[in-house]
C-alpha cells in the first residue's frame, strides 16, 4: 500500500502536534504548518491525499484558503477542524468542496474514522471507471450540500440514486431515535404502493439485514444465493437490487434502496459501490440539514419564551 500523505494546518501547535501523533501511530505520514501562507505553499509543492485545515487562520480566510488548497492538490479531500457552535461556516465550506469536518475537542477516533472515510471514498472512486457516473456523483454531491430543506433533500437523494443508476424503484429509510426501528421517508416508483412512514425493524428482512451489519447487498434475481431471505416475499419483476447503509462515523443511520426489472441491465459490483458513495454523502447531508432543522426549531422556541416574557412583564390598564 502507497504512503498516504496528510497536510495538517492549525495555528493552535498543541493541535497539529496531536494530529500528527495520531495520524503517524495509524502508519499515515504528516505535515503541519500554522499559517494559510504556509499550507498554499506546502501544497503546491507536494501532492497530498488529505488536508486536515482549521477555517480560522491568522492571515487567510478560511473559504480563501480552501479553495487554493483545491486548486493544488484537485484529488486532495479536505477536512475541515471547527470550533463548536460554526456550523454556518462549516455547511459553507462543505458546499465549496469539503469532504468532512472535526469539531474540537475531538477525540483519536473521530480523527481516525474521518480519515479513513476520505480514503475509503477515494478508493472507490479510483476502481470505478465509468467516469459519467464519477461526474455525476460529484454534482450531485455539491447539490445536496446546497439543499437545506429535510424534506427536499430527501426527494433528491432519492432521485439522484434512480437516476445515476438507471433503476426502477428505490426507497430510503432512517433510523428511529430508538435505534431498534427504521422508518421509510421517502420512496420512488412505487405508485400505488403507500410505504412512507412504514416502520422496518433493525435486523428483520433486507433492509434491516443491511442496517444491522453496516455492509451493503447486491441481490440479483432469484434468492438462491441468499438463503437468510429465503423466507421473504420478494417482488418477482425485479431482476437486481442494491441496498447500502447510510453511515456517520460508522454508525448506521439509515438505508438506501435501489431496484431494477430489467434483465439487461443487471446490477454489478461497482455499481454498489457507486450507491455505497453517494449514500456516504447523503448521510453527511441529511446530519447537517438535521441539525440547521433543529437550531431553527430552538431559536423558534427561545423567541417565543422571550415574547411571553414580555407579555406577562407589560403592566395591567386599571379599570376606571
Amino acid at each position: 500500500m502507497s504512503e498516504k500523505r496528510i497536510l495538517i494546518v492549525d495555528d493552535d501547535e498543541s493541535v497539529c502536534k496531536l494530529c500528527e501523533d495520531i495520524l503517524e501511530s495509524e502508519g499515515y505520514v504528516s505535515d503541519s504548518c500554522f499559517t494559510g501562507t504556509d499550507a498554499i505553499r506546502m501544497a503546491s509543492a507536494r501532492v497530498y491525499d488529505i488536508v486536515l485545515m482549521d477555517l480560522k487562520l491568522p492571515d487567510i480566510e478560511g473559504m480563501v484558503l480552501l479553495m487554493e488548497i483545491k486548486k493544488k492538490n484537485k484529488g486532495a479531500s479536505v477536512i475541515i477542524i471547527t470550533a463548536y457552535g460554526d456550523m454556518k461556516s462549516v455547511l459553507e465550506a462543505m458546499r465549496a468542496g469539503a469532504h468532512d469536518y472535526l469539531t474540537k475537542p475531538f477525540q483519536q477516533e473521530d480523527l481516525t474514522i474521518a480519515v479513513k472515510r476520505c480514503l475509503d471514498r477515494q478508493s472507490l472512486s479510483n476502481e470505478v471507471n465509468e467516469l459519467r457516473k464519477i461526474n455525476a456523483l460529484y454534482r450531485i454531491s455539491k447539490a445536496m450540500s446546497s439543499e437545506m430543506e429535510l424534506e427536499k433533500l430527501l426527494r433528491l437523494i432519492m432521485q439522484s440514486a434512480i437516476a445515476t443508476l438507471h433503476a426502477d424503484s428505490g426507497s430510503l429509510m432512517l433510523v428511529d431515535k430508538n435505534k431498534k426501528t427504521m422508518t421509510i421517508k421517502t420512496s420512488a416508483g412505487m405508485e400505488g404502493k403507500k410505504i412512507e412512514s412504514q416502520k422496518i425493524r433493525i435486523g428483520e428482512g433486507i433492509s434491516g439485514w443491511v442496517a444491522a451489519k453496516g455492509k451493503p447487498l447486491l441481490l440479483i434475481e432469484d434468492m438462491k444465493d441468499y438463503p437468510q431471505f429465503s423466507s421473504l416475499k420478494i417482488r418477482k419483476e425485479i431482476k437486481s437490487a442494491i441496498c447500502v447503509p447510510m453511515k456517520i462515523k460508522d454508525a448506521v443511520t439509515g438505508v438506501l434502496s435501489i431496484n431494477n426489472v430489467k434483465s439487461e441491465n443487471i446490477y454489478t459490483d461497482d455499481d454498489m459501490k457507486i450507491l455505497t458513495i453517494l449514500a456516504g454523502d447523503a448521510a453527511l447531508a441529511i446530519h447537517n440539514a438535521s441539525l440547521l432543522e433543529t437550531t431553527r426549531e430552538q431559536f423558534t422556541q427561545l423567541k417565543q419564551k422571550i415574547a411571553v416574557k414580555g407579555e406577562n412583564r407589560c403592566p395591567k390598564k386599571r379599570k376606571r
